[in-house]
């Protein structure tokens, strides 16, 4: 009895020890990261000076910063900076070898953003997409918009999967909610539920004035027959899109309707005015027969 409870004490000594010494190293690491971070402040403050007054290269401040604080979120800038300033292939480089050691969404995410809108490889940034979660990752906002964005470009992403995805979360920025609900209104519009894809329009339009929006609501109020009010929607609509998405756009949105004629009017007339026509969905795309004239890119610039 007396060498059982001797035992059992030792036994819970050690592992009061134990427990112990690992909350001093966790409280360690928890300081050590608290100093970087308050040495990189400085840092920091003078990257957002540069970015907004662009007197030097930003990469060696973000790499300095990145040095100070090993974050890596930090690293997915360095990423970025990286490609714009020494090429998407350093950029790939130092992505694949940071991942490798530690794999993270932030990292995947960054390069991920690089290959689709600096390399226009969207099969390179779902790979990532992949990687990340396969390496069990989480599903940080940049992923999902990224993967949003993919589903336009890319056979065998599920859209409609992804943007549930997204709306079931109530963690994520407002921009990617809404965007998610412009790709919903999309379905709809596809699927000719025209008063459901207004009613998503319209929830954005009570927040914040948004072209993609308005031009759900000239869809709409087109198929509805209602000209007028359709014609006030595409108008407004045009000067929050760029010109080469919003032309895409309006090719898309008589294909919708069911317009072929109209949509291929509108071809002719850019064509014949040498305007540029984004390719925003695979439908565009069959219909110019991917065409070199037109562009592929589908980002929108607002006011």
């Amino acid at each position: 009895m007396i060498i059982r409870r001797e035992r059992r004490q030792i036994h819970f000594g050690t592992e009061t020890i134990v427990w112990t010494f690992r909350g001093l190293r966790r409280s360690i690491r928890l300081m050590l990261m608290f100093i970087r971070q308050f040495i990189a402040a400085p840092l920091r403050v003078l990257a957002w000076v540069n970015g907004i007054l662009k007197l030097s290269d930003p990469l060696p401040l973000a790499k300095a910063i990145w040095f100070l604080t090993a974050s890596a979120a930090d690293g997915s800038s360095v990423i970025v900076f990286t490609a714009s300033t020494e090429g998407v292939d350093v950029a790939r480089s130092m992505a694949e070898d940071i991942f490798s050691k530690k794999p993270d969404e932030s990292i995947a995410a960054a390069i991920g953003w690089v290959e689709l809108l600096r390399a226009n490889n969207p099969q390179g940034a779902a790979e990532w997409v992949q990687r990340s979660r396969s390496a069990g990752c989480a599903d940080d906002c940049s992923i999902l918009h990224l993967e949003l964005l993919l589903t336009d470009q890319l056979d065998g992403i599920n859209r409609l999967e992804v943007i549930e995805r997204i709306l079931s979360r109530n963690d994520l920025p407002g921009h990617i909610t809404r965007d998610a609900l412009l790709g919903k209104a999309r379905i709809l519009l596809e699927e000719r539920r025209f008063g459901d894809a207004e009613a998503i329009a319209k929830r954005i339009l009570a927040i914040e004035e948004n072209g993609t929006a308005g031009w759900v609501m000239w869809v709409a109020r087109t198929a509805a027959g209602d000209t007028d009010n359709a014609r006030a929607h595409i108008v407004a609509a045009q000067g929050k899109i760029r010109p080469d998405v919003f032309w895409g756009l309006v090719v898309l949105g008589w294909l919708y309707i069911g317009d072929r004629q109209a949509a291929m009017d509108v071809l002719k007339d850019c064509r014949q005015k040498d305007r540029q026509v984004a390719i925003v969905d695979r439908k565009v795309a069959e219909l110019v027969g991917m065409s070199g004239q037109y562009s592929g890119d589908e980002t929108e610039t607002r006011q």
